[in-house]
Parts: C-alpha cells; structure tokens; sequence
C-alpha cells in the first residue's frame, strides 16, 4: 500500500481519538508546564539582579551564564514534554495499524512512559526528535500565554546582535537536523517497537538505505500540503465573515470589526494548528515507516492484545487511570481558566516581563475623528472601535459639577465665551458642543464625569486628567468619591501635569492609580511616590527613560502618538499605553506585531480600506 494511504488511513481511523488526546494534553502542559516556565524566568531573574525585563535588556539577560543554564533547563523540559505527545501519537497509530483497540489513558500512559525513558543513557539522544519537530510544535499551550509574546521574535532580535553566537548555533541546529533527518525512521523502532534508541538509529539507517533524503523532503511537502489546507480554509473563513461585515456595518466599523474578527480568528487558527499538525507529522512519519518496513519486508512487530484472563484486571487499571487523567484534566482546565482571566504569575509581583505586557490604546478625547472631543458619542465611538481606554479633561464649574471639557473657556467648542469657573453647571448643562463638528451633532451637550462613568462601565477604561487652573474646592475629591461610588479603581487611572493633584487623588483613595504627565522626564523615578505610571510626549519615550520608569516600578504612557511608524516604535519599547487620535490606525499595528503585517493586509484588500 502506497505511504500516503498508509498515512491517511491511520490519521482518519484514530482522529477522533487523537484530538480528545491533543485538547487534554494541551490543556495539561498549559497548566503544568506555564507556571515551570514563569518560575524559571523569576528564578534567572533574580540570580541576574533584574526586576523588570524589557526588550533591550533581553540581550544582557539572555547573555548571562545563570540564563543560559535555566535555557537548557528549559530546553529539557520542552524535550519531555514534546515526547509525551509524540509517544502517545505514535503507539495510537501503531495500534490503530494494527487493528488493535486503543483508549486516550493508553495514549497518555505510554506517552508518559516515552517521555521518561530519555532517562536511560542510550536514550539521551531522542532529545533530536523534538528539536526536529520544534518549527511546526513551537506552540505547547492551548492558551498561547507562553508563544504569543514574541518570544521567538526576542530571541531573534537577541541573535542579530551576537552574530558568532547565531552562526554557532545555527550550525549546531544543522548538525541536529542532519542526524535527525539519517534517524527519522527511528522514532517509530524507538516508540512502537520499544527499542533503545541506539538501535532504533541503527535500525532506521538500515531501513531508509541511504534514501533519506527524499524521504525527507516526501515528508516536508506532504506537510507543506496539509498546511496549505489549514491556511486555504483561514481566509476563506476570513473573507465570507469579512463581506458579511461589509453588509452590515459602514465601513470604518466593518474594517475595525473585521480586524477584531481576523485577530480572534488567527488565534483560533493557531490553537487548531496545534492541535493538528503534531498528529499529521507523526501519520506522515509513521505511515512512511509501515511503507518501508512492508517494502523490505521487514519482520512487523504487531502488538500483544490483552489475555482474556487479564481482561477484568486491566479494565480496573484503566478505570483508576480514567480517573486520575480526567481528574487532572479538570484542574488543569481551571487552571487555564485563571491564567487567561488574571495572568500567568507576573500581575502584582516586583518581578515583570515586558515580553508578557499588552500595550493598551486610549482614544484622546475619544474617538474624536468621528465625533466632537470630550463628548459622549465621541466615547461611544472608542467603544465602538475597541479602545481600551479614553483620554478625558476634567474640571469644575462654579457651584462644585466636574465636566469633561478640555479649554478652560467654552468659545472654541460652543461659541460661549466664558471660562468654566465662572458659570454654574445649570448655566452650561444646554450648551451645544457638537454642531462646530458637524451638523449630525447638533445639541450634543457637555458631559458630567459621572455621566461618563455610568455609561462606560465594563465596556471602556477611563484615563481622566485633572485640569487645574487655582479656581477648583474639591475637584480631586470630587473624582475619588465619584469613581468610588461607582466601584471603578480598576477601570480608571487619574492624571494631572501638577502632582499636587496626584497627592490628593490618593489621599482621598489610595486604590486610585495615577499618572504623573510630564513634558520632560529625567532622574530618580522611584522617588516620585504619589504616581504610579508617567505620562510623556511619545518623542521624549526613550528605551532608556522607558526602561527606568519600568525598573521603578511605573508604567509608561505615551501621547499623541498617530503614525503608524511611532506607534509600532512605542509598541516595541515596551509602552503600556498609546493615546491617539486615531485608534482605528493604532489598533491596526497593534494587531500587525501581534500577529503578522499580511494580517491586517489582507482585511484592507477585503474591505478596500486604503488606511
């Protein structure tokens, strides 16, 4: 029988069990292996005397010897973990070849069982198969909490600024390949057939008879295919979503929809890669191994069923390993669960990673492309496009009401020529502030703090900059006590260019994070107690003032950045948040270096968007 059927019939007949077996082993290593690689990196940490890792460190933090040790231990654990799925997938298929019955605990247990037997001498050099397999299996987890922060891209940056290191390793990943390549058909003697791997090698080079190479590349383009497949039916999905988007909406909004859906789509499409393209590899190996065994009519080792005998017994056996393995699951499930709702161990520690931060996006003044600044469409529209905050001017009239109004006079944006201290609310609660925008927003009216907090609550995050100009009572007061009223410390951050403000904010409710905005930031910025992130012009937001506000413990804000060029500039700093004028453009190369340029690409030629 043709390879390629060989491959396809076991793939087919054991899919459904193969996948139960890939979601449950995802989910395991995710909950076991995450923690491993968080406590690791903490432990290198701390041994490198670094409390917050930034993109330009990376190079000093990876090029330290305690590093390089935690990376190897690292590298094992990746290499026990792979052969847990690889051995699991491999005696399924070799059961399923042979007719033979086969349960997801019998995957799991030899699976384990593979894994451990790196321990024998003679085995040590099974460690290849994963190095091998690492291009199409670098995502292990089933939330992407460990791949889906440019780790690979780090590392990258990292060896282009130690060309003698990229050239030896580079050279040792040729070597790997090389003798992985001889040995391929070693892997199927080694976990089918139970032999130590230095006579699985030995058998493999007697069996591929010097034709490894074409074997290799038969393999390679098999799986080029099927990879094609996953990619074909990722933009078809795409395109049909992205047209039905196009009907519904206009098509600003159909374009951020869109890019929204591309995102979650592509991440959707890495968690099904994962799950399909170790069992496709591993059908193509070992389909090809059965083939050639056939072919040099090679004795097979056809597996011992179980006696009748001993039937009762290893029902109870798997029985309690049912058990323990769904339990597991379970917990590992919940796991998950916490990792994605609340981190993976760095949120609140003196120990952070910058490669594990999202930049987050406030719209200044909302989106006010769309609509009048400071006003409640203009937030809608944030909301609308997925901000994740808005930038508000606050201050207080006359009789004590804080407004959402940026100018300290109301003539620019009502015709009203007065200043915001001298009218009481009543005075200016009529006033028309959207008709100099555009006709569509005539009798927009200026907002109340506490409008704007009622109406964006669990939807959009608020960065509210105190604006004082020596006429205020209780403004700082006013804001702590409205956004305690509402129970909102962890959706609004409070900001002011004088710290008196800041002082006060946190006297009246020191749970309230505030910003220290700053036209130039230089010194000590751990002795600045009463903010807990800065806020800069975007053209001062250096990797060295960046790196030291981090290493104080203080997130960095940029504004007003609108370029497509700054914005993926500050990303890759390491900022913790972008304000813009347009957060459709910077949801845009957010989603780019999150994802890939060819991403956001493809939903402009969708949609026709020429942004």
């Amino acid at each position: 029988m043709n390879r390629f059927f060989i491959s396809l019939k076991i793939l087919t007949r054991s899919f459904k069990k193969v996948i139960l077996f890939e979601i449950m082993y995802k989910f395991m290593v995710t909950a076991i292996f995450t923690p491993i690689i968080v406590g690791t990196v903490k432990v290198a940490m701390r041994l490198a005397g670094i409390n917050y890792l930034t993109n330009s460190r990376i190079s000093d933090f990876l090029a330290r010897p305690t590093t390089i040790a935690m990376f190897f231990v690292i590298v094992v654990l990746y290499a026990i973990i792979s052969l847990i799925e690889i051995g699991g997938i491999i005696y399924c298929y070799n059961q399923t070849y042979f007719n033979q019955r086969v349960e997801v605990v019998d995957m799991m247990r030899e699976g384990l069982k593979t894994a451990f037997r790196i321990l024998w001498p003679q085995n040590l050099l099974i460690i290849i198969f994963p190095m091998i397999f690492l291009p199409i299996n670098y995502r292990n987890d089933i939330t992407g909490s460990i791949t889906a922060v440019q780790v690979i891209n780090l590392f990258i940056e990292f060896l282009k600024e130690k060309p003698v290191l990229a050239l030896v390793l580079s050279i040792l990943y040729i070597a790997i390949l090389w003798f992985g390549i001889r040995w391929i058909m070693g892997i199927g003697y080694y976990i089918a057939e139970k032999q130590r791997f230095m006579r699985a090698r030995k058998s493999a080079v007697q069996l591929s008879k010097k034709r490894y190479v074409g074997i290799v590349v038969s393999l390679l383009l098999e799986l080029a295919l099927f990879m094609i497949v996953l990619v074909a039916l990722y933009l078809l999905i795409t395109f049909v979503i992205t047209k039905i988007l196009m009907l519904i909406f206009h098509a600003s909004r159909a374009y951020t929809y869109s890019l929204l859906t591309a995102k979650v789509l592509f991440n959707l499409w890495h968690t099904i890669y994962s799950c399909l393209m170790m069992p496709a590899a591993m059908a193509i190996v070992m389909g090809t191994f059965f083939a050639l065994k056939r072919n040099a009519q090679e004795e097979e080792v056809i597996p011992e069923p179980v006696k009748r005998d001993e039937k009762k017994e290893e029902r109870q056996k798997k029985k309690k390993y049912k058990s323990i393995m769904y339990g597991i699951f379970v917990i590992s499930a919940v796991f998950n669960l916490l990792y994605l709702t609340y981190g993976i161990g760095f949120s609140g520690s003196s120990f952070r990673l910058q490669l594990f931060n999202k930049t987050e996006i406030a719209a200044h003044r909302g989106f006010s492309a769309e609509a009048p600044e400071n006003t409640i469409p203009a937030f809608e529209s944030a909301i609308e496009h997925f901000s994740d905050y808005v930038e508000l001017d606050v201050q207080e009239t006359k009789d004590g009401e804080v407004i959402v109004l940026h100018d300290s006079n109301f003539k620019r944006v009502s015709g009203l020529n007065k200043k915001v201290w001298n009218v009481n609310y009543e005075d200016i609660e009529d006033l028309d502030v959207g008709s100099w925008f555009s006709e569509k927003f005539t009798d927009t009216k200026i907002p109340t703090l506490e409008e704007v907090l009622i109406m964006s609550k669990g939807k959009l995050k608020l960065n509210i900059e105190i604006k004082l100009t020596g006429h205020e009572k209780n403004l700082e007061q006013s804001v702590a006590e409205l956004i305690h009223k509402y129970h909102l410390e962890d959706e609004c951050v409070v900001t002011s260019f004088q710290s008196k403000a800041l002082k006060n904010v946190k006297k009246y409710n020191k749970h309230i994070r505030t910003g220290y905005i700053l036209k130039v930031a230089y010194g000590d910025f751990s002795k600045v107690k009463f903010a807990d992130a800065l806020s800069v012009n975007y053209s001062f937001a250096t990797s060295a003032l960046i790196n030291d506000a981090h290493m104080a413990g203080k997130e960095v804000y940029v504004w007003t950045v609108n370029t497509p060029e700054a914005i993926d500039d500050m990303v890759k700093k390491g900022v913790d948040m972008i304000i813009t004028d347009d957060p459709v453009l910077a949801k845009e190369t957010i989603t780019s270096y999150e994802t890939t340029p060819y991403l956001v690409d493809l939903i402009k030629y969708y949609t026709k968007t020429k942004k």
